[in-house]
């Protein structure tokens, strides 16, 4: 789904990159590919042995879709990547969350925004009121 968000987004122009990581499955390789090829800055994909995620929709007689996700590579975002990541998070203005990874990495991820966001209020508070 992340993936897929950071694709649409940089057809649509966005400049777009993804913090992810992907198996050295035919999926991974397949990911990688096309996010390069959409644009998509992969500087923060790593790659480790073994299944990417995937996730399958399912859709029901009452057009009710559920969607089935197995982490696989991507259960294995950490909090270390988060930090390799910190430049990227920092420069950033628009940053999207999902439930792919594990919960403690996106809490890593969001203490960081906030701590910047504060930094960057407190300057803009500063700079205004002369």
């Amino acid at each position: 789904k992340g993936a897929n968000q950071a694709v649409m987004a940089a057809k649509l122009g966005a400049k777009t990159a993804l913090v992810a990581k992907l198996g050295t499955d035919t999926f991974g390789d397949n990911y990688i590919e096309n996010l390069k090829n959409v644009g998509v800055d992969i500087s923060h994909v790593g790659r480790i042995e073994g299944a990417s995620g995937v996730a399958t929709i399912t859709v029901d007689d009452m057009a009710e879709n559920c969607i089935v996700i197995v982490g696989g590579a991507n259960n294995h975002l950490d909090d270390e990547a988060v930090e390799q990541a910190r430049t990227l998070l920092e420069n950033s203005k628009v940053v999207v969350f999902q439930q792919e990874i594990p919960l403690s990495t996106n809490l890593t991820a969001l203490r960081l925004i906030k701590s910047i966001k504060q930094r960057c209020n407190h300057y803009l508070q500063c700079c205004s009121s002369h």
